[in-house]
């Protein structure tokens, strides 16, 4: 396997970290220029990893000219328990594929209380993979489909949890126990063709508290192509 390619789509979140797969997603978290903030001003919005940047791919399955791939393990939470996030976009850089979508993935409590105490290991966080939510019904995707709550609208969406609970809640889950907070994944649905394709960053647009900021994340997402061309391929 050369790099970060994969082939079906990871469940773990606590494996990633442990093997050092997310620990290089940087983030530039500033405010909008021309909003009231201080210049310096460091918004508290946190995708629950940082670093000096990295990437992962997945493989082309053979014998399909068009596929779809998810990128996810991008933890919503505040580093200020007392700022008031609301989310109002993500923006993907000029050239990305036509059809690239952010989703939130949203896994409760309540939700996973239901579960055997065998199966909660699988409302963690997704990581890369062949599908595209909700259902992850494509043809070539040989898993079931992660559970939790899958919706595309950004818009509006309130970001409470703070981030040392919302890890927490994921180690929970790698014990195969209830979490105590709710989790809220972005997670980054990419569709390409023969010539694959590639995401090199996104930036989320937010609120915090009245105050505009854009929160820029540098993480490569590539769909390979057939020749093994790309980046992480």
């Amino acid at each position: 396997m050369n790099g970060l390619r994969k082939s079906v789509l990871v469940l773990s979140f606590v494996c990633l970290i442990a093997l050092g797969l997310l620990a290089n997603c940087a983030q530039l978290n500033a405010p909008i220029a021309g909003n009231k903030s201080s210049p310096n001003a460091v918004g508290p919005l946190s995708v629950g990893v940082d670093g000096q940047g990295g990437g992962a791919s997945v493989d082309r399955p053979k014998g399909y000219a068009h596929v779809t791939a998810t990128f996810g393990a991008f933890l919503l939470c505040s580093t200020s328990g007392s700022a008031a996030i609301s989310l109002d976009s993500v923006a993907f850089p000029k050239g990305s594929p036509p059809g690239v979508a952010a989703w939130i993935r949203t896994v409760t409590p309540d939700r996973v209380s239901l579960a055997e105490e065998g199966d909660r290991g699988h409302y963690a966080p997704i990581a890369f993979g062949l599908g595209s939510p909700p259902e992850f019904s494509q043809p070539y995707v040989g898993f079931e489909t992660p559970p939790g709550e899958f919706s595309r609208s950004i818009s509006g969406v309130r970001v409470s949890g703070d981030c040392d609970e919302v890890s927490a809640a994921v180690s929970a889950l790698g014990r195969s126990q209830v979490p105590q907070t709710e989790i809220q994944e972005l997670v980054i649905v990419i569709p390409s063709g023969k010539a694959g394709a590639r995401i090199p960053n996104f930036t989320i647009n937010y609120e915090a508290d009245g105050e505009a900021f854009e929160l820029k994340v540098s993480w490569d997402m590539v769909v390979c192509d057939r020749a093994g061309r790309l980046p992480y391929c």
